[in-house]
């Protein structure tokens, strides 16, 4: 028993044998903004990993957070994207996590400001502050104004002298300030950094490089600490709201300023899109290039992203590992020779597509030479691997034949399925309109297996490659084929444009990931590790370059009216004017602002979004989507203006570069669902690809068409009782006409003279002809229910006359007319007809 005592002790200190004692230093005073922290704290999470750690509020006056920590007064510090400048100037810092995905710093104006420019000249409190902060200081460089564009007033970190109209913009945090104004009833206007092509990254946790030497396994623990305490945070906001009233509240905020501040900074996190502590390193090159051009940088530092970004999942080389790729020198891969926009070999045989762009990811992270070797087919690509010919498939999916000669790492990718046709057939909603159709594949792909096992109704053909498959629809040879839709989208867009379409998708998809030579572990553990060092953002990143439709580019302020067009059609007086502009050469300043007006005052909801998230919308969509206003809106990511059970379909929609109108439900701030029509494209705006939505509300149209419905069905019911009335009505006068008829038949057999007789003849006829009317009244009914079939039958024509003329004569008569018939006797009497 002393012996377990002894070894459970001995664990402990290794495990925690770093300093337990550690501080944070905000950049702000206590509030929701470091919910993250305090969860950590309260919920033993910091503890369990043998941390105590002390939160430090901003000292006004004092040292910055990065001095703080750089002299060892703190362990760790909050900063704004400012610490990339710190990084570029030399200051030996490392970025450990970052919490929001967007800045809370905004610009509030009055009403009548709408755009940056109208600045110049107005009274601006805390200008000063906005030309230091990353995000705001590039929204106002871009309009070229300085500290001499303003009236400077000093903070006061109250919004009395705004809503008393002394001031006309102030500097404010999105997450605070708007609740204020709102709480007021104050009108009010938000300047977003983000939507003027600011790029930033907000609540940033960083330390000293000689913390993340002497002490690796605590900055992990921190930060893993501090993640967990996050995700409790938003999950639990009414309970740390009352732990921030109960220890933390030094500014006195009530519930309903701490509750509003929570739901704004859930919506700058991102949680749903980006993982909570994640850092891109794209965005940090683009924040790093913003701060060299914006302040004019020299001779700054590299920015070596393993040296500054702090990852507990970087790829550590053992010495194992590090002696086999010295020996190994070279990795030989193969690729699928044709299967763009995945992989391919140009016509100079090198390597293209996503994969060759991650590969050279790969290949600088293990520092090692990857060579490709040449195929002619994936047939030939797979014989390759399994003869050891190449250590690796660039992009492949396990299947159970496979995993005879190959392991697979973790899919790195992840493509839905459909089935192109000709353009006449009709969209595929269910697989089994496939049913014995023939559907070709390519010889050899993975989900060949996969789809003759799971719809064996489907008559699934090989092919050699994707031209082929495709060509063979074209000619008839194929019902349709299958494969990943950014293949199949690429050969559209290069090869058979307007010759298919996309009419269906299967429910399957292509799980890619690296193919692995089962016969050398040490190389699949290497990967493994390579694959699970890439970040959503990174493979998002791949596929929005290589999937989006290349066009040739044109100005903002083109794109921007042809997005205007879509939904105002009383613009087009405009649009003739703003290409005079553009003949003119106007500054593209001054076209953004004629854009504003009309995207502000269009018909229709427009929304632009940057990964994944809202940078802008109109008051239309503030209104459609029951937003207060715009800044309640901005950070929202684009998912939650879906409705839940029409997700996924908005993210296949997504996927591609430019879609069509195609409805869809929609959701409200407050959760109505509604039938909208929706419309997206990608375009790359200030060199930042955006998402442009256009969405106009269907619920007015559905309630026509119901009302519609539901008028046909009444009318439909309508007819049905008028058919019945008339049958029933016919039945009733058939009765006594079937009694005259059979007493004309009786008296026709007494004993009357030849005048009776004829009067009798007629009447007799005329029963007989009213009946056939009895008859006709019912085949309209008949005919209206579309079950109308001409009597064919043999008739006398000369009888049928005579019928005629006896029923008519005595009216003619009793006006003093002459009834008279003439026809020729060489007439033929017998005739093969209708004779009603």
């Amino acid at each position: 028993m002393k012996h377990i005592v002894f070894l459970t002790i001995l664990f402990v200190v290794t495990v925690f044998s770093y300093e337990k004692n550690i501080s944070v230093q905000l950049s702000w005073k206590h509030q929701f903004e470091y919910a993250g922290f305090y969860a950590a704290i309260e919920k033993g999470y910091y503890k369990d990993v043998g941390l105590e750690v002390t939160l430090k509020e901003i000292s006004f006056g004092g040292k910055s957070e990065v001095k703080s920590v750089l002299d060892g007064e703190s362990t760790y510090g909050i900063g704004y994207s400012g610490i990339v400048k710190d990084y570029l100037q030399g200051k030996p810092i490392v970025f450990v996590a970052n919490i929001f995905k967007q800045s809370p710093v905004v610009i509030i104006t009055q009403v009548d400001i709408k755009s940056p420019a109208d600045l110049k000249g107005k009274i601006f409190m805390d200008s000063k502050n906005a030309l230091t902060h990353t995000s705001t200081k590039a929204m106002l460089n871009s309009y070229k104004l300085d500290e001499n564009s303003f009236i400077d007033v000093a903070p006061s970190y109250k919004i009395d002298e705004f809503v008393n109209k002394e001031v006309d913009a102030f500097t404010a945090f999105i997450t605070n300030q708007p609740y204020l104004l709102d709480k007021v009833g104050y009108e009010y206007n938000v300047l977003i950094p983000e939507k003027y092509g600011a790029e930033v990254y907000d609540e940033n946790i960083f330390t000293s490089l000689k913390e993340l030497k002497d002490n690796p396994q605590r900055v992990k623990a921190f930060k893993e600490a501090t993640i967990k305490g996050w995700k409790y945070a938003l999950t639990h906001q009414d309970e740390i709201i009352k732990l921030i009233q109960e220890k933390y509240n030094t500014q006195k905020k009530s519930y309903e300023t701490l509750k509003y501040e929570a739901q704004k900074i859930k919506s700058l996190i991102l949680e749903s899109i980006y993982p909570i502590g994640s850092i891109d390193e794209i965005r940090v090159r683009r924040i790093a290039e913003s701060f060299i051009e914006l302040e004019g940088l020299k001779n700054t530092k590299a920015l070596k992203f393993d040296e500054f970004i702090f990852d507990e999942n970087d790829i550590k080389i053992l010495t194992k590992e590090e002696k086999y790729l010295k020996e190994k020198k070279v990795i030989k891969v193969c690729i699928d020779p044709d299967w763009m926009p995945f992989e391919a070999f140009d016509s100079s045989g090198k390597h293209i597509g996503m994969s060759a762009s991650f590969f050279e990811e790969f290949a600088k992270k293990i520092n090692t030479k990857i060579k490709i070797i040449k195929t002619s087919s994936w047939n030939e690509t797979l014989e390759f691997a399994k003869s050891r010919k190449c250590d690796l498939l660039s992009l492949a999916m396990e299947t159970p034949s496979r995993r005879e000669y190959m392991n697979f790492t973790t899919p790195y990718l992840s493509i839905p399925l459909v089935v192109a046709t000709k353009p006449d057939v009709t969209y595929i909603s269910d697989i089994t309109q496939l049913k014995d159709k023939k559907v070709g594949i390519v010889e050899g792909y993975a989900l060949t297996e996969v789809l003759k096992n799971k719809y064996p109704y489907i008559d699934i053909v090989t092919v050699k490659d994707i031209d082929v498959g495709l060509q063979d629809v074209v000619n008839g040879k194929l019902f349709g084929f299958v494969d990943s839709v950014a293949t199949i989208s690429y050969k559209f867009q290069t090869r058979f444009t307007g010759e298919l379409k996309i009419s269906g998708k299967f429910e399957d998809k292509w799980e890619l990931g690296v193919g692995v030579r089962n016969d050398d572990k040490v190389l699949f553990d290497i990967f493994q590790h390579t694959v699970d060092k890439l970040t959503q953002e990174q493979k998002q990143s791949m596929l929005n370059k290589w999937m989006s439709i290349k066009i040739q580019k044109v100005t903002d302020y083109k794109y921007l009216i042809e997005i205007a067009i879509a939904f105002v059609l009383f613009v087009l007086v405009s649009l003739f004017w703003m290409r005079k502009v553009s003949q003119a050469n106007k500054k593209t300043k001054e076209s953004l602002e004629n854009f504003e007006y009309l995207f502000n005052n269009s018909i229709g909801a427009i929304g632009m979004f940057q990964d994944m998230k809202c940078v802008d919308i109109n008051e239309e969509g503030v209104k459609l989507f029951g937003y207060k206003n715009k800044a309640e809106a901005i950070g929202v990511s684009i998912i939650e203006f879906v409705a839940p059970h029409h997700i996924e379909l908005a993210k296949e929609k997504m996927q591609q570069n430019k879609v069509g109108a195609y409805e869809i439900d929609s959701i409200k701030r407050d959760g109505t669902i509604f039938p909208t029509l929706l419309q997206g494209e990608y375009k790359e705006i200030d060199g930042i690809l955006t998402r442009i939505s256009t969405c106009i509300d269907l619920t007015n149209v559905k309630e026509d068409e119901k009302a519609l419905i539901l008028a046909k069905q009444k009318a439909e019911d309508a007819t049905k009782q008028k058919s019945e009335f008339l049958a029933n009505m016919s039945h009733e006068i058939r009765t006594p006409m079937n009694g005259i008829i059979g007493m004309g038949h009786i008296l026709q057999n007494t004993d009357i003279d030849d005048e009776q007789k004829k009067y009798l003849n007629i009447i007799n006829t005329s029963a007989k002809n009213l009946l056939k009317i009895i008859n006709n009244i019912l085949d309209i009914s008949k005919i209206e229910a579309g079950k109308f079939e001409i009597d064919m039958q043999d008739f006398n024509l000369f009888d049928m006359l005579e019928n005629l003329k006896d029923t008519t004569e005595f009216r003619t008569v009793e006006k003093g007319l002459v009834f008279e018939m003439n026809y020729d006797e060489n007439m033929p009497h017998h005739l093969h007809g209708d004779d009603s």
